[in-house]
Order: structure tokens, then C-alpha cells, then sequence
């Protein structure tokens, strides 16, 4: 899933190259097998593989309390982490050595039709929640209908945009998702969507799409579910109610598996630990507190001799940093497009690399990163460091009357390792001959300030692929339905948002890959609303005692699978 926007720089997901973005040959009507059959460890039925038991201790997700951990409502990396393993939805995406291919997990096949507006998903009979409830397609009906639903006010809502019935229903005029339809008897959930779409079973990946049982539908405010201990039916679920100092998950014995065979989880229990900021986390990993821990900026080299790691893994993720783009904010707007252009050419990605990151990370040269199908090497004109060029592009913009606007905020999430990279921003500005302010604010509270219109200048972003299609970033991050959401700067280009809508109805694979990259380099290269600076790569360190921690190419750490001795 979404992965989602980070509140911290040391977020990870996998780095394995994508065949497809839509997995099982769907697009074209034919059903998927459901097999189960993806590259992967079958734990319970191994002689060789360790006894179930045991407690991890996990220091490396949680740098503030997470704004939620619902699957509904949290839209960051680390209240995902809790989230997907409380629960699993209708398909997931398995790592295979050729990439991430999706399968069916709850669902056991669905069906696309011919001109991809219409997806059916048959449903595993036999499955339940953790409470013993039985899992059926009407669940997944009345959580979607509580998900799009304006009065939750979810970050990712607008997904269920792509449906049949959302308007209306956002608008007040329905009672429900009218476009899904859910038929307990024949096992089935039907999905009706309002345009062309053959990447729905991708979206449908994401943890916002997930099920909930028959309990959560008693409850009067929907927004209390994650306040108590919730039931999922993942391989792990709550017994307790989370604390600021705290989320403890229990293995879940109702599990149904997973795609690679696994049926149980080899933890008893996964303590996640919530931090002030990642040097504090570090410190605690170090002294054996913790069995994880993100790498802080400026010691990956020691850490990565010293420890365990996933330095190697190359992640399908963007680190950048976004422009407030209205007209009222002092870098937006089309008359500030070449001060923009100016500013890019003049950050130091190879510096910042190598003063933060050890040199760890690949420069970014596009939002999309490699292994996203459709990717195209060098795609941003503005992604290369040349500070002769950014001189003479800025005095071309003063020319033309143009002028540098005093008070400009360089703004990022405190304590999430962001200090450093920001400081090389605002030198190599300096040079430029742009002053700029350090604005820190909260972790806690960062993506919301963002979320309600106040990038004042330049802001730290970043995005952790949810499904491996080139949508996931374009239409998430920069479309005028993301405003609110994950659209942080809020960019709104007519242009740019045609070519992602035409793109997003396009069903050929190819055609829609092409057009996505058109949206693209509008995004870099004509309004310039964003500054690449590079992509992940795993920066997390691991104890001696803990066998299996890997990266997922969507971000996630298989918890269920881990081993501690």
C-alpha cells in the first residue's frame, strides 16, 4: 500500500523491480488464478523453519505518535506499518524474482471486463476475523461505504473516486457507494467504477480498501475504531488500546495466510515504540532496548558495518521537496516558473547524498523512480546540480521583471532527520542569491498543516509507492482531487491534470505509461511545482538475534515472518 506520504525521512520500502503494475492478465477479461504460488518461504509446513514464539521489539517506525493507525484513516508509513498487519484486503502484491506481481489474497480471483469499468472479485469462503466473525463481501461493502464516507474525512478517500456513486455520495445525495455491490451468497463484490480503469485491482491493494468486521459497524463515531484495540483479520490484532508510548500487536490464530503460503505468524508479539525523534530511536537500538532502528543521517557508514541492515535495497520511493504552488504563495504561480527552475538547478543532490546519507541513495532525475513501469531515465531538465545555470536562469527571470520574494519558509518535520538536508538547501540558495528561513514544525502535526494550505514557500515531501503504477504517483501527489490530501503544495494544472485523467482511462498499457510520462514532464520541466532530490534506499538496522527482517517493494517489513532467537 501507500505506502504513503512519510513523517520521516527514514521511512523504507523494498527495492524490487516491477514487471507490471496490474497483474494476471485482468485487463483483458480473463480471471486471475488464484494461486498462491509468488516466491516465498512456506513456513508452517517446513521441518527446517524455527519454532513460532517470541517478541520483537521494533524501534525503526514510530518517531512520533502516528496520527493513525485505522487502515481507513492513516495516510504515513508508520501508522501503515500497524495497519497492514492487522489486515488484509482483496489483493496484494508478491515478491517474485522478477518484481512485485499481484495475487488475490482475501479475494480468490477476480474478473475485469472488456473495456476495464467493471471488476468482480469472488471472495475465499471460510474466512474470519480475529473475533471469530465471519469475513464476507458485505464487509468489505460497509467498510468502503464508511472509507469514502465525508463526515471520516480519510486522507486517501478520494481512491474511491475511481467508483461508481462517489460523487453522489460525497455530495450527500446517496446513502451509499451505490457503484458496489456485495452478494454474500455467491461470494461476490462487484465494483462498477465511473470510468475506465484497468489498474483497480492494484488500487485495490491499498489498506484503505480493507475489510471490517461486523463490530466496528456498531459504533456510533467511526473515527473512535483506533482508539480501542482493533480487530482485524491479519496475521496479528490488538488485545490492548495503543499508547503514546506504544502499539502492541498479538498473533492473530484466525489468520488465513498469506500469498507466499505462510499461515501463522512466527511472533507471538510486535511492541512498536514510539520515539521523540530517530537520534533518540537510534540510541535506544544501540543500547539493546530496540531490535530495529532507522539510520540516522551521517553515520549509514558506521551503522552499516556495525549492524544488519538494508542499506542494499534499492526502494520505490521519492525523497523531494514541493513548492506552495497558489498564486498567493511566494514561489507559486506561472510568472514564478523560471525562479522555480532556478532554485532545482541549484541543490546539491550529490552533496546531500554524500553528507547524509553516506552516498546511499540514487539521484533522483524524475518523481517516478526505476522499476515503476512507464519509468523513463532523466526525465526532469531541472534535476541536475548546475549553479552556473541557475545564475543565469534567475537573472533571466529578474529580467523580465521578475523579483525574489523576502520571507521564504524552508519547511520540514522536526526530528525526522530532515535538519541537515535542509541546511545544505538553504547554502546552496544562499549562493544562488535566494534567502530562505528554516521553518521546523511538529512531526506530529506537519502533513495536516501542509494538508491545510500552508506550505509557505518550499516543503519537505516524500512518497512511498502504494501499488506499483505510474498513477500512484502522478494522480496521488499532484492532481487537483489530491488537494486536501497528498497534492501537499496544491499544484493545479489543467494540463497536467487532463493528461493524468486521459491517462488513468486509457486501458492499453503502453499508451497509458506514455501519457503518464507527458504528465510528468509537465510536472518537472514546464510548471516545475516539485524538486526530485533522490530516491530511498533501506535505512534501517537490525540485532544480531533477528533472522528475515527485509524491505518490501511497497514499503512494508513481513513481521509475521520474522524470527527473533
Amino acid at each position: 500500500m501507500r505506502r504513503t506520504t512519510t513523517s520521516w525521512v527514514a521511512a523504507s520500502v523494498l527495492g524490487a523491480l516491477i514487471l507490471a503494475g496490474c497483474a494476471s492478465g485482468d485487463s483483458d477479461g480473463e480471471s486471475s488464478d488464484g494461486a498462491s504460488d509468488a516466491g516465498g518461504s512456506e513456513a508452517s509446513s517446513d521441518e527446517s523453519a524455527p519454532a513460532a514464539g517470541g517478541e520483537f521489539i521494533d524501534g525503526a517506525q514510530m518517531v512520533a505518535v502516528p496520527p493513525h493507525i485505522d487502515p481507513l484513516l492513516t495516510s504515513e508509513l508508520d501508522g501503515a506499518q500497524v495497519a497492514t498487519a492487522l489486515y488484509d484486503g482483496l489483493t496484494e502484491f508478491a515478491n517474485e524474482d522478477t518484481g512485485p506481481v499481484l495475487k488475490p489474497l482475501v479475494a480468490e480471483s477476480w474478473e475485469v471486463n472488456e473495456d476495464a469499468t467493471e471488476v468482480v472479485f469472488t471472495i475465499k469462503e471460510g474466512l474470519t476475523f480475529a473475533d471469530g466473525s465471519p469475513l464476507l463481501p458485505s464487509n468489505f461493502k460497509k467498510s468502503w461505504d464508511i472509507a469514502a464516507d465525508p463526515e471520516l474525512a480519510a486522507d486517501y478517500s478520494y481512491l474511491y473516486g475511481l467508483v461508481d456513486g462517489y460523487t453522489e455520495y460525497a455530495e450527500g445525495t446517496a446513502t451509499e457507494l451505490t457503484g458496489v455491490v456485495a452478494d454474500d451468497e455467491a461470494m461476490t463484490l462487484t465494483v462498477t467504477l465511473d470510468q475506465p480503469y484497468a489498474d483497480f485491482p492494484s488500487v485495490a491493494s491499498h489498506i484503505i480498501f480493507s475489510p471490517m468486521p461486523d463490530a466496528r459497524f456498531e459504533l456510533e463515531d467511526q473515527s473512535q475504531w483506533e482508539k480501542g484495540p482493533m480487530i482485524g483479520n491479519g496475521p496479528f490484532t490488538m488485545e490492548t488500546a495503543q499508547t503514546d508510548q506504544e502499539i502492541i500487536i498479538v498473533r492473530n490464530d484466525e489468520w488465513a495466510g498469506d500469498v507466499y503460503g505462510n499461515t501463522s505468524s512466527t511472533l507471538d508479539q510486535v511492541t512498536f515504540k514510539i520515539f521523540s525523534d530517530v537520534d533518540s530511536a537510534y540510541a535506544a537500538f544501540e543500547a539493546g532496548e530496540t531490535q530495529s532502528s532507522t539510520i540516522p543521517g551521517g553515520v549509514y557508514a558506521t551503522a552499516t558495518s556495525t549492524y544488519g541492515n538494508t542499506s542494499e535495497t534499492k526502494l520505490l520511493a521519492s525523497y523531494h521537496w514541493v513548492y506552495g504552488m497558489r498564486d498567493e504563495d511566494p514561489l507559486g504561480g506561472e510568472a514564478n516558473a523560471k525562479l522555480r527552475q532556478a532554485i532545482s538547478l541549484a541543490i546539491d543532490r550529490d552533496g546531500i547524498n554524500d553528507a547524509v546519507y553516506d552516498g546511499s541513495r540514487a539521484i533522483s532525475t524524475s518523481i517516478t523512480p526505476p522499476g515503476i513501469p512507464g519509468f523513463e531515465e532523466a526525465l526532469c531538465e531541472f534535476c541536475v546540480t548546475d549553479m552556473d545555470a541557475a545564475k543565469a536562469l534567475l537573472a533571466e527571470f529578474q529580467a523580465e521583471g521578475g523579483t525574489v520574494p523576502e520571507g521564504i519558509k524552508l519547511t520540514f518535520n522536526a526530528g525526522a532527520g530532515h535538519e541537515d538536508v535542509a541546511a545544505i538547501y538553504q547554502a546552496n540558495l544562499e549562493e544562488l542569491g535566494v534567502t530562505v528561513t528554516q521553518d521546523p514544525l511538529s512531526s506530529e502535526t506537519y502533513f495536516d498543516t501542509l494538508r491545510d494550505g500552508s506550505c509557505p514557500g518550499i516543503c519537505r515531501a516524500g512518497w512511498f509507492w502504494d501499488y506499483p503504477i505510474y498513477d500512484n504517483g502522478m494522480y496521488d501527489l499532484f492532481h487537483v482531487d489530491s488537494i486536501g490530501g497528498n497534492n501537499l503544495g496544491f499544484y493545479d494544472s489543467e494540463e497536467f491534470n487532463t493528461a493524468v485523467d486521459t491517462a488513468r482511462a486509457t486501458v492499453d498499457d503502453e499508451e497509458r505509461q506514455s501519457l503518464f510520462r507527458e504528465a510528468e514532464n509537465i510536472l518537472l520541466n514546464v510548471d516545475t511545482a516539485v524538486i526530485p532530490t533522490n530516491w530511498y534506499s533501506g535505512d534501517q538496522v537490525y540485532a544480531d538475534n533477528v533472522e528475515g527482517y527485509e524491505q518490501e517493494a511497497l514499503g512494508w517489513i513481513r513481521y509475521e515472518t520474522l524470527v527473533v532467537n
